[in-house]
């Protein structure tokens, strides 16, 4: 079963010696598995530093690519600086807030539109082929966002906010912002935007797809599990492995294999390979899911 994963954070949950273990396990059991691995800079001390190093890290994985959660370490004092070395990295995706407020907009949970410095990074990423991620944003700063950008609006993980009031998921209005612009929203696995219950299962996360994709269409929605970036996943969806019983789910709500390998894999597949200025780095990773 062929998997592209758009928000996978072991590399910030992990420490090294179990990265290592990690990267192992992935070359042994996922070969048949792509990931954009997040780095979750909010807490760091050093973000650059660490950003650094964790690209190096993984340079050599073929199906395994960076991806830059929060860039909200950047100023006005060290923005020449840091942008450019962002750039060098060539991260696939980069996230310009999180939960709270920062230098560069609003978060899911702030009150901030995008600042001006904000608008001076998107337009500085996307002009180096760099996908900037509206997971995270809130309202304000998703449509001022949607007023800068010209490119097809990605999300790399949420949920929909018709199925389940969170303030991390996307609205209907939103969602459609989205297709209109033939974007991409990658739905996550995380119980707290799916669901009030204590414990959920694959068919939660099933129905979420199968009503996402019924409402809006297969062709704007893939994976973005969030695994290590939360504890609270679904008991018999944990890791890649137990793909297959999100596969089964599907399958019994009507869903044909043609659509769950468009969701599972294919779609993220297209959108970076057509959004993506600079795709080298991903040049193994076609080859891969051909």
């Amino acid at each position: 079963m062929k998997i592209f994963d758009a928000h996978n954070d072991f590399l910030t949950t992990l420490n090294d010696r179990q990265i290592k273990a990690y990267l192992n396990h992935f070359g042994l059991y996922h070969k048949n598995t792509c990931i954009i691995a997040q780095v979750w800079t909010t807490r760091l001390i050093s973000p650059i530093k660490y950003i650094k190093k964790y690209s190096k890290i993984i340079a050599h994985s073929k199906n395994i690519k960076l991806g830059i959660e929060d860039l909200g370490f950047i100023n006005e004092k060290n923005y020449d600086t840091a942008i450019r070395e962002i750039i060098r990295l060539n991260p696939t995706s980069c996230g310009i807030v999180w939960n709270n407020d920062n230098s560069l907009g609003g978060g899911a949970f702030g009150k901030k539109g995008i600042s001006p410095l904000g608008e001076k990074v998107v337009k500085k990423l996307e002009n180096a082929g760099i996908l900037v991620d509206t997971a995270h944003m809130n309202k304000r700063t998703f449509y001022d966002f949607c007023n800068i950008t010209q490119k097809p609006i990605f999300n790399s993980h949420c949920n929909l906010y018709e199925l389940h009031k969170h303030r991390r998921n996307l609205d209907e209005e939103q969602v459609r912002k989205v297709i209109s612009s033939s974007g991409l929203i990658c739905l996550s696995f995380v119980r707290d935007f799916i669901s009030k219950k204590k414990v959920i299962t694959a068919k939660d996360i099933a129905y979420q797809i199968s009503y996402a994709i019924k409402k809006y269409g297969y062709k704007y929605f893939a994976i973005g599990s969030d695994f290590f970036g939360t504890e609270n996943l679904p008991n018999n969806l944990e890791n890649y492995l137990h793909f297959s019983n999100l596969k089964k789910e599907l399958l019994d709500l009507g869903i044909s294999r043609g659509v769950i390998k468009h969701v599972f894999y294919k779609n993220l597949k297209r959108f970076i390979n057509k959004n993506r200025k600079n795709n080298t780095l991903f040049a193994s990773l076609f080859v891969f899911f051909d």
